[in-house]
């Protein structure tokens, strides 16, 4: 295919689909964005001082007008000197409708007239030079005001919402001047990335692929999993558009088998599926549910895992201090994103409950040889997990060559015999984006929601088990 019909077509497919899921979650209120590095902050600083010097170096430029841009610009480099030390930012309503309908303004206003300033064939006039000048200036000094957060937060939130425009005046540059065409494909690239890498980078709660987890079972989940598709999508043609506009924009004498890799799409879509699974596998795992529960953690879990080949059989079963038990089973297997979950409760009396309760205190020597609960990966294995507050999780694995104490199976057994007809469980559906290789025996064990599986400590640093 033409190359140029190929990028005409990967622009307008990344610029769909950033409105589709950034203005689509904008429209259902959902603006969480994360504030981004403050060096975006010095980006409109740098077009113009490259701008400016294009400006000033210009033989058709007077000594007058020089020397009146210098004086602007050291006028307001003063006033922002003044701002930084002297300004109390807490005496501006920064929240009033004004200043934010400003900085709205002057935000995507100082980078496209930079942008024009730099990357404009002929040189700047005295008019144009003098607006760019001013209206960078001003964005700085908003910049300055603000508060870091609250400003970065509007950057990101233009930069998303202006970039399928750009998108779009890509493909119309691409038409007349090919070069101009892909540049402006990658600031539209760059510019919508912020604001969807930044939300994936938090990968404890609000991550696209944990909530492609969820069991949908209202409206707001639905829309929740629909626009984490959508972020998906997003964020992969955005990087596409991106690694073809880098592409597009290498020497012609580049040739790789006889054509010039300026000319080539396939790399960017072969680095695209390589960083694929490694983006799944920092985000989705350990397995989580973006979700939170408060609720009394049980007095003791067994889980029981059998895995021959694909396929895995779970059963668990919980009992809390009000002699209730809750048994769970599934049969899953990899490379299965959905799949069904029974559940059962009932009551565990006489010496069965006092076998349950006493349990934990008869094993403290046998945790100390255990090792941490992990998976099972090899192609028939089977798995006994032991979970109380006492004890933490203990894991008997045939990987590990361990084998659970005879008291935990025989319990075991007899709390499978208390449970009800199989006719009066009910089926739930669970999911696992990482089609059934994030799914850990925590997760079977009932640790499957955030803040279980993540803790921050007070230091800030957020870790996932």
């Amino acid at each position: 295919m033409n190359p140029k019909i190929t990028t005409i077509t990967i622009y307008l497919c990344a610029g769909l689909a950033v409105a589709c899921s950034f203005w689509g979650e904008l429209w259902e209120g959902r603006q969480g964005l994360p504030p981004f590095s403050s060096a975006l902050l010095l980006t409109p600083a740098v077009f113009l001082g490259i701008a400016y010097f294009r400006w000033i170096r210009s033989p058709d430029i007077g000594g007058r007008p020089k020397l009146f841009a210098a004086l602007i610009n050291s006028a307001a480099a003063g006033l922002l000197a003044y701002l930084v030390g002297r300004l109390d930012a807490a005496a501006i309503d920064k929240y009033s409708f004004t200043f934010n309908l400003l900085v709205v303004f002057l935000v995507p206003a100082s980078v496209i007239l930079s942008l024009y300033a730099v990357l404009s064939k002929t040189k700047p006039s005295y008019a144009v030079g003098t607006i760019t000048t001013l209206i960078t200036w001003a964005y700085l000094a908003c910049a300055i005001v603000l508060p870091s957060t609250r400003f970065l937060y509007v950057l990101i939130f233009v930069a998303a919402v202006f970039s399928p425009l750009v998108f779009a005046g890509a493909v119309l540059a691409l038409f007349r001047r090919p070069g101009l065409g892909q540049l402006t494909g990658l600031v539209a690239g760059l510019m919508a990335a912020p604001g969807y890498v930044l939300g994936e980078l938090h990968p404890y709660f609000e991550n696209s692929w944990i909530v492609l987890n969820l069991n949908v079972m209202d409206r707001p989940d639905l829309e929740a999993v629909l626009f984490a598709k959508l972020r998906i999508i997003a964020i992969l043609l955005i990087a596409i558009a991106i690694m073809v506009s880098l592409l597009r924009m290498l020497p012609t004498h580049w040739v790789l088998r006889k054509r010039p890799v300026r000319d080539r799409t396939w790399p960017a879509f072969a680095l695209c599926a390589i960083m694929l699974p490694l983006w799944i596998g920092s985000a989705a795992m350990p397995y989580r549910i973006p979700l939170i529960v408060d609720g009394p953690a049980p007095d003791l879990a067994i889980l029981h895992v059998e895995k021959r080949g694909l396929q895995f059989y779970e059963t668990a079963i919980a009992v809390y201090h009000d002699s209730r038990f809750y048994a769970s089973r599934n049969d899953r297997r990899w490379l299965q994103y959905q799949f069904y979950e029974s559940l059962a409760t009932g009551v565990v009396e006489g010496a069965v409950r006092q076998r349950a309760f006493s349990l934990p205190e008869s094993m403290p020597a046998m945790a100390l040889g255990t090792r941490p609960p992990k998976p099972l990966r090899a192609w028939n294995a089977e798995g006994w997990y032991v979970r109380s507050p006492r004890l933490g999780v203990l894991a008997f694995t045939t990987e590990y060559g361990t084998t659970p104490p005879g008291e935990v199976i025989g319990l075991f057994r007899e709390l499978e015999a208390a449970m009800p007809p199989s006719g009066q469980w009910r089926k739930e559906v669970m999911r696992d984006a990482c089609l059934g290789f994030c799914y850990d025996p925590l997760a079977g064990l009932g640790l499957a929601f955030s803040n279980q599986r993540c803790h921050t400590d007070e230091n800030g640093s957020t870790s996932c088990r």
